[in-house]
């Protein structure tokens, strides 16, 4: 019995609560503004406009100095993307390794 109450004790303490996030911003380019949404839980980003919603491929996770990154692919054969959650928010949207276009958040 005095056995299991620290192993009980050690497993309680280790044990982190996992919080799902859903992070949501609007951005503009320069044809117009839209809103993007993040969920961790899911591992889904929209993009949502005037039309239906559009679903990037999220490829992998990273963070910086500044929050969470997330990287992806557009549709159709279009270009990869970074999204930058943290404090400055943006997606830039890189082809060839070159950035080609950087719509910013809020």
């Amino acid at each position: 019995m005095f056995k299991i109450i620290p192993i009980l004790l050690i497993l309680s303490l280790a044990a982190e609560p996992v919080f799902a996030t859903q992070i949501q911003m609007t951005c503009k380019n320069p044809r117009r503004s839209y809103v993007v949404t993040f969920d961790d839980e899911a591992n889904t980003f929209r993009v949502g406009s005037a039309g239906p919603n559009t679903f990037y491929q999220v490829k992998r996770l990273g963070k910086n100095m500044n929050g969470q990154v997330v990287h992806g692919k557009t549709v159709k054969g279009g270009p990869d993307f970074e999204a930058y959650l943290g404090t400055k928010k943006r997606i830039e949207f890189i082809e060839g390794g070159q950035i080609i276009q950087t719509d910013f958040c809020k």
